[in-house]
């Protein structure tokens, strides 16, 4: 099981920041020299990270009975649930970053990073 305060919930956060910034989602997926650096090299890479590796779905029980702050459940679990929706919509297709579906998945990441500046003060 993925520790949730330690491990799971910083890393979901990094996912959501980079999510909420276009231009530094941009230079990961294309590994800009200079730029950060990070193993999300695409999209189907980044769906992995979320939803494989670190259990997103499977991990929503636990995150409801966490010490987190309520907000902060209550976005990351919009975030994982908005995420997941977008790529089990794509099928074989390729991800449109422009569509109205991501920019709500964006507006969601957002929501969960403005959310975490309580719970990175207590």
């Amino acid at each position: 099981m993925i520790d949730l305060p330690d491990v799971w919930a910083p890393q979901m956060l990094w996912y959501c920041q980079l999510i909420a910034d276009q231009e530094r989602l941009v230079a990961a997926f294309n590994q800009q020299p200079g730029a950060i650096w990070t193993s999300v090299t695409g999209y189907d890479e980044l769906s992995e990270q979320i939803l494989e590796d670190l259990d997103g779905i499977e991990m929503l029980g636990e995150l409801k009975n966490s010490n987190l702050p309520n907000q902060l459940k209550v976005d990351l679990e919009r975030f994982v649930r908005e995420f997941y929706q977008f790529d089990s919509g794509l099928g074989d297709n390729d991800p449109d970053l422009g569509s109205p579906d991501w920019k709500e998945v964006e507006a969601v990441a957002r929501s969960a990073v403005a959310s975490s500046e309580e719970w990175k003060i207590a």
